[in-house]
């Protein structure tokens, strides 16, 4: 036990430690057993910009990679709409022949040996407008970009979640770092206090104890500090930038425990009802059951055959005694269909439609487990940071691990009280972050599960 006089002697010290070193600088110079004094700290940076949410999201929508890939493949639908919807060119064609054998000069002037012909053929253009088929062709071209879009506003919901929770991250981990360094400098100046204290109070074991703490407190900061740099660089990759660093910090307030007025009591069914009609992958796949629709009955309207209208001419010399006179005339061409009537076409549009079909229930048994799933790990999420922000938790810890520094620095607790409550509080810490991360990637993921922004 240690006795009063000696309690009385480790407050001054610790009184002493404390103080600035400017205060004591006219004491004259330290004991030999006096810490050296630290070198002075590096010029600060500048403060550097900082990235809202709102903002990475933004820069997300104008530059993230998926999304303009997903913008290139709407363009390709739209390309694939100018095709299905043009109108076939007509054909010519023309033909220059020479009669052998025959002498033009036994039938006067109007003879010639040479023939010429010429064949305008519509290529079936009218057949295809008439019988529907271009039409069909057209409906199921402006459904697969119907598609395409909802494809990337559905490509959106789900990376706009994953910039939210890259996000999370790095406000988490800028976070950590800030409690790591608050544990960093209570070990310091425990550390401090201690060397004062050695070998009068404290013995050498007692003192290779804190410097062994402190000595973590420092690998702590490195390594929450690693956290934060590769959190930002995946945030920065996410939402576009092309150097793949991110030049402005993060707003750890993100992290602030609020919960969004739709969401104070959210309303399951109601949310169903809302993700059926806001989710764009919903919406897509009944776009592509109206382009099964289509190419089924564009399959179908192909069983009529392409019957091409033919404008034609022909001549061989002038006049009565021409070999062929100036003719015109008109002809149909078509192929028959009197072995294969597009049994496959018809065949694989019908298993489309039915695939499209089957998709749909699907996904809108998927629809409502992932809202149910989603509002489950919501309430739960909610709960764990409730306990913080309502029962003090973390405030207990740190009150707890204060007043066990400073009786340990007194004398009058044993060390391996203050090292367990600099545990606690660094561990509940880290899990208070963890429990604000998690609170809010569960709003994300409910967001994402019924499609839209559920906290405005």
């Amino acid at each position: 036990m240690v006795t009063r006089p000696r309690a009385s002697v480790a407050l001054c010290l610790l009184f002493l430690a404390s103080l600035p070193q400017a205060a004591r600088a006219d004491d004259g110079p330290p004991p030999a057993s006096a810490p050296p004094s630290a070198a002075p700290p590096p010029p600060s940076e500048a403060p550097r910009a900082q990235l809202t949410l709102d903002e990475a999201l933004r820069s997300f929508d104008r530059q993230g990679f998926d999304l303009l890939l997903a913008d290139a493949q709407v363009d390709d639908a739209r390309a694939g709409e100018a095709q299905a919807g043009r109108v076939l060119n007509p054909s010519l064609s023309v033909g220059v022949g020479r009669a052998f054998g025959y002498d033009p000069a036994l039938c006067g002037a109007a003879c010639s040996p040479y023939q010429i012909n010429a064949t305008l053929s519509d290529e079936a253009l009218l057949l295809d407008v008439l019988a529907g088929k271009r039409g069909s062709r057209l409906k199921a071209a402006r459904a697969a970009v119907q598609s395409a879009q909802a494809t990337r506003e559905d490509t959106r919901r789900t990376l706009a979640t994953q910039v939210k929770l890259a996000y999370l991250d790095a406000a988490a981990a800028a976070a950590k770092v800030d409690y790591a360094r608050e544990a960093q400098a209570t070990m310091e100046k425990t550390l401090a206090v201690n060397k004062l204290r050695y070998p009068k109070v404290i013995d050498e074991g007692a003192l290779a104890r804190v410097e062994t703490q402190k000595l973590a407190a420092d690998q702590v900061v490195d390594r929450a500090a690693q956290a934060s740099n590769e959190a930002r660089v995946q945030l920065a990759f996410l939402i576009g930038l092309r150097t793949g660093r991110l030049g402005a910090d993060v707003d750890k307030d993100a992290l602030k425990f609020a919960v969004p007025s739709r969401l104070a009591s959210p309303s399951v069914e109601a949310l169903k009802q809302s993700a059926r009609e806001h989710r764009p992958d919903l919406r897509g796949v009944r776009f592509e059951k109206d382009r099964a629709e289509a190419q089924l009955d564009a399959a179908r309207r192909d069983r009529v055959p392409d019957v091409a209208l033919n404008l034609f001419y022909q001549s061989q010399g002038f006049g009565q005694n021409a070999i062929q006179p100036l003719t015109l005339g008109v002809g149909l061409s078509a192929p028959l269909p009197l072995f294969y009537q597009r049994q496959g076409e018809v065949g694989r549009a019908e298993a489309d439609k039915k695939t499209q079909s089957l998709t749909e229930q699907k996904l809108l048994a998927r629809v409502d487990a992932d809202v149910e799933a989603a509002v489950a790990q919501l309430a739960s999420a909610r709960r764990m940071v409730e306990r913080y922000e309502q029962g003090g938790m973390l405030d207990r810890a740190r009150r707890a691990r204060d007043i066990s520094e400073l009786q340990f620095n007194a004398g009058s607790a044993p060390l391996i009280d203050f090292l367990d409550a600099q545990r606690t509080f660094i561990a509940l810490s880290q899990d208070y972050v963890d429990a604000r991360a998690a609170y809010w990637a569960a709003v994300f993921r409910l967001e994402e599960a019924v499609g839209m922004d559920l906290r405005r």
